[in-house]
């Protein structure tokens, strides 16, 4: 085949060549260069064809010269300039190539400078003694030939039907092909074949012949001897433009299979961590959940002791020092929970933007309440302000709640002495502006970014308790990610710190704001609901609960506070109860065994009699997925355990019959 047939398109195999390699005429000037040169020194290839080689690139002399052949190949470092003008140290291995006569060809392969010392890999043409003879087209065939089977990457031409014509060493070794004849570009016809049986590969060699077009495949499987590997194949036509179809396709291949693997590897890690992360999840969503239920039981048995205590006075007043360890241990134990629960819930998804419209200002006050009690009995003064008082607004009050709680908490807990203060604005009517400023122990500049993290606790090596589960603004920072919200810190050490959140807020319709007040009135008891309820005398309320524990000691302490209280474990049991006795309320616990709570809540709510007694739900688990389900059952309220019985008393004070 004339050498014009084969070299009929070269040029996207230089374009894609990932070798810097140059190729120098006997004039000095650049004839060819390689698309390896833009990745290493920023040069597109084609603006550098017809240049001087030392006036474009080189500056000053070689700074390290070697020769590995008197006649063929010698090594210089030298100084480069860059596409955008940097000094750039490289290692440049020149091959002489005789073309006629005595002139000579150069092939410039450039690297980056090693280390010295470093051992270099072999010239390209040392010990070849077959440069020779008095063909020119031969000649110049076997220096392609060479410069091919220097290239990492396969090269190879196919015909139409997928037979393999010619190629490079690279290419005859990832495709398994014999290795005689590896250096001729000339056609063999004892080497041709299908192209391997891929369809793949077939059809996008159709399409490169039909459509003149190249056509590129990631990743294509290939068996090499038995062994799957994987291969990036770049089809390129080649042959006369004004052929009516091409005579070829030049197939640039690269083998991938190293990558391939890499990236199956790090998928399989990735989901291997995923399935753990999940696992972790679920465990501490399980734990914490299970600790609820005796969590429960000893805050019950707990305001019980206190309660019978407070009633014999004197007797056994060296008791209380006690009860108050113990309640502060609960107390904790129950944070450390609540905290868990927040971060399981989060990890796996469950938690739910659910907003609602409701009165800023008394959510405001209610919501920070018990920790300006809590700030009091430490003598640190409590203020809090809101600038545009008398507003509604349209957000999660349950995140939002989380997230003011948990600054405030934390304001509270680690400040001895000072003030702190607590600011909202409305000012702007798209986002809820809030700021927690205390005069607390402050917070080290070089530590600011961690306090966001999960489980991260300053100054606490030994993981004091009494320092919380370090999960408090980590929960507020992913609460706050999860509605498009930011928080930050301004902190110095010994000055206190201050917390500033953004909150958005959803825009309030007309309508909405009609359904709001609607939904509101339906949950909320109504003047002549008491007036009837305070017909009823002293009826007793009913607990059903399927803890035992749970539900005897919420009982007896019910029964010690003034009212009369009776308990059944199960929905059959409670049915039974209610077809003898109407209660003036239920407290109900969704935990149920059998029937579940939520079952038995829509059973009891079908009965026209107990259509409209005042029913209250336990739970130890998170029930915003039931929130409408509650609002539609006219729920009074939901108590979370472990019981908070003050706050239990206070809403029974509310709706008592006595009330």
């Amino acid at each position: 085949m004339p050498f014009s047939q084969t070299d009929m398109d070269l040029r996207p195999l230089f374009d894609a060549c990932p070798i810097a390699m140059i190729v120098i005429d006997s004039a000095g000037r650049i004839v060819s260069a390689a698309g390896g040169l833009l990745q290493l020194l920023d040069w597109t290839p084609g603006k550098l064809v017809g240049r001087s080689f030392e006036q474009a690139l080189t500056v000053g002399n070689p700074v390290h010269s070697s020769s590995q052949g008197p006649r063929h190949s010698s090594r210089h470092r030298r100084r480069i300039r860059s596409g955008t003008g940097r000094i750039v140290e490289v290692e440049d291995e020149i091959t002489r190539l005789p073309v006629a006569g005595r002139s000579y060809w150069e092939v410039h392969i450039l690297r980056r400078a090693a280390n010295a010392g470093t051992p270099q890999p072999p010239s390209l043409l040392d010990g070849d003694s077959s440069i020779g003879g008095s063909s020119t087209e031969t000649m110049r065939t076997r220096h392609v030939r060479m410069l091919l089977d220097y290239l990492p990457a396969g090269v190879a031409l196919f015909n139409e039907s997928g037979s393999f014509i010619s190629g490079n060493q690279a290419a005859q070794h990832m495709l398994g092909r014999p290795d005689e004849n590896t250096n001729s570009l000339i056609p063999n016809p004892a080497r041709s074949g299908p192209l391997a049986g891929s369809a793949v590969l077939q059809a996008s060699l159709r399409q490169c012949f039909q459509s003149r077009t190249p056509v590129v495949e990631k990743a294509v499987k290939w068996s090499k001897r038995g062994e799957l590997r994987h291969l990036d194949w770049r089809l390129q036509p080649v042959g006369p433009s004004d052929a009516e179809r091409p005579a070829a396709v030049l197939a640039l291949i690269v083998d991938v299979t190293d990558r391939v693997r890499g990236e199956q590897s790090l998928r399989e890690t990735v989901i291997a961590a995923e399935t753990v992360s999940h696992r972790k999840t679920m465990f501490l969503s399980a734990v914490s959940h299970d600790l609820r239920t005796p969590v429960n039981t000893i805050n019950l048995q707990l305001d019980v002791l206190r309660l019978l205590v407070e009633k014999r006075g004197e007797t056994d007043k060296d008791l209380i020092p006690t009860l108050n360890v113990l309640d502060k241990a609960v107390n904790g134990l129950t944070e450390m929970l609540d905290d868990l629960l927040d971060i399981s819930r989060i990890d796996s998804g469950r938690l739910d933007d659910r907003p609602s419209i409701f009165a800023f200002d008394s959510w405001f006050e209610a919501t920070l309440a018990p920790h300006e009690a809590t700030a009091s009995l430490k003598n640190i003064d409590f203020t809090w302000r809101v600038d545009r008082p008398g507003q509604q607004i349209h957000c999660d009050r349950i995140k939002l709640s989380r997230v003011l709680v948990n600054l405030v908490h934390n304001a509270v807990k680690f400040t001895q002495s000072g003030s702190i203060d607590v600011a909202a604005s409305l000012k702007d009517e798209a986002n809820l502006i809030l700021r927690v400023k205390d005069t607390g122990p402050g917070i080290p500049a070089d530590q600011l970014d961690l306090i966001f993290d999960e489980f991260a606790q300053l100054n606490n090596p030994s993981r004091d308790p009494s320092h919380g589960s370090g999960l408090g603004l980590a929960i507020c920072r992913r609460l706050l990610e999860s509605v498009g919200g930011l928080i930050s810190v301004e902190s110095r050490v010994g000055s206190g710190s201050t917390f500033h959140v953004r909150y958005p807020l959803q825009k309030i319709q007309p309508l909405q704001m009609i359904e709001e007040q609607r939904a509101v009135a339906a949950i909320t008891p109504s003047q002549s609901n008491s007036s009837s309820r305070s017909r009823l005398g002293r009826t007793p309320l009913l607990i059903i609960d399927g803890d035992g524990i749970c539900r005897q000691s919420l009982a007896a302490f019910l029964n010690s506070s003034g009212y009369a209280a009776a308990a059944v474990a199960d929905a059959p049991s409670a049915l039974r109860w209610l077809d003898q006795t109407r209660p003036w309320l239920i407290l109900l616990d969704l935990g149920l065994p059998g029937k579940s709570g939520l079952a038995l809540l829509r059973t009891i709510r079908e009965r026209n009699e107990y259509r409209k007694v005042p029913i209250i739900v336990l739970t130890t688990g998170d029930v915003s997925g039931e929130c409408d389900d509650f609002m539609a059952l006219n729920v009074e309220g939901v108590v979370p355990k472990p019981v908070n019985l003050g706050q239990l008393v206070q809403s029974l004070a509310r709706l008592s019959p006595r009330s």
